[in-house]
């Protein structure tokens, strides 16, 4: 019958439309997550300088012979940084597929970005990427026994509150230049309870931003400012003029890269050959006396490092059990050992040909 025919086109079509409407929703329709992935490893060398030509200072050696000697094959040792891929567009079905991929992780934007945007998620990356090369310098130079002087060159917005964004780097109160912690601290509390105008370098521009300052009962510049989190970027420096230490981390940001870093300047300072021709890769935050700290995003670093060919992942201790096993399962026989302390970290390289003193989770 006519009218069957109809309405039986008319159900096709319906569900025809249903189908590309689910898969529209599915495969195209963003949602609030974001997804991270193993990101590219990068040799440290390009990042780091270290000249020590003219030194005088008798605690800077040589380079040893063999400091980038090969010892497997033509390869020639080095240092590694590891990364995550971010990307910020997910689909329904990216999520729910990376519930069953090892090497995807999915995340709510609102975990990550902390109710910012992407930007300013980016511009707190790279200011915790400026504390830690200073960190990092610090600790390499503390335990090489290397002399060094330091000093506060800016406070910055590491995540943004009220007109403060990220990025931003507070240079003056009400006229009043400010270099350091201590310096915004004592002009904040001199204004407490009134209003301020704050001289904010933001994007290659200076800005003036009004805020009132919070009164007597906060006690840190982050309290008084509403809430903002603060970080002091610390110059350092050997005391030897003729020694200087640079680190140009290009698009890299985030404080992960502490370990990696400091271990580099270490081998450089000293002229140690701490690689002994491998292929290191390390990550982990890094205190100024050189104490390690966790990451995120663990496993997908070590799929990372893995597939870069990484011999050993140098990682903070207790994220060494779940590195080992990404590392296991993503093949290529590298080895994860867990350390707490930038020294802890030196001693194991030194005895890492030797089984017994050999601290190893994962690998061979």
């Amino acid at each position: 019958m006519p009218g069957s025919d109809a309405s039986g086109a008319a159900k096709a079509a319906l569900r025809w439309g249903i189908a590309a409407a689910a898969a529209v929703l599915l495969f195209a329709v963003p949602v609030p997550y974001v997804l991270y992935e193993p990101g590219v490893v990068v040799p440290v060398d390009g990042l780091v300088t270290v000249d020590k030509t003219n030194r005088q200072d008798p605690r800077l050696k040589p380079d040893q012979p063999d400091l980038r000697a090969p010892s497997h094959g033509d390869v020639q040792g080095e240092w590694l940084l590891t990364t995550v891929y971010l990307e910020p567009r997910a689909t329904l079905w990216s999520v729910v597929k990376s519930a069953w991929q090892a090497d995807r992780e999915a995340y709510t934007k609102k975990s990550v970005f902390q109710g910012g945007s992407a930007e300013e998620y980016k511009a707190r990356m790279d200011v915790l990427m400026a504390e830690s090369q200073s960190k990092a310098a610090e600790a390499a130079f503390r335990l090489a026994g290397v002399r060094y002087e330091s000093e506060p060159v800016g406070v910055y917005v590491a995540r943004g509150a009220g007109p403060l964004k990220a990025g931003d780097r507070i240079a003056a109160v009400d006229g009043a230049d400010v270099d350091g912690l201590a310096a915004l601290t004592d002009a904040l509390r001199s204004r407490a309870g009134r209003e301020a105008e704050l001289t904010v370098q933001r994007g290659g521009t200076e800005t003036a931003v009004r805020l009132a300052v919070d009164g007597a009962d906060a006690e840190t510049p982050a309290d008084m400012l509403g809430g903002a989190e603060l970080t002091e970027i610390i110059a350092v420096r050997p005391a030897d003029p003729a020694v200087s230490v640079t680190i140009d981390a290009g698009q890299f940001g985030g404080p992960s890269a502490g370990l990696v870093l400091a271990l580099h300047i270490y081998e450089r300072l000293t002229g140690e050959s701490l690689t002994g021709g491998r292929r290191i890769a390390a990550t982990g935050t890094i205190g100024p006396s050189g104490e390690i700290g966790a990451v995120g995003g663990i496993k997908l670093k070590a799929i990372a490092a893995s597939r870069a060919g990484a011999d050993l992942f140098l990682v903070p201790e207790e994220s060494a059990a779940a590195a080992a096993a990404a590392a296991e399962a993503a093949g290529g026989g590298m080895a994860v050992a867990g350390v707490n302390t930038l020294e802890e970290a030196v001693r194991l390289l030194r005895n890492y040909g030797d089984q017994e003193d050999r601290t190893m989770i994962g690998g061979s």
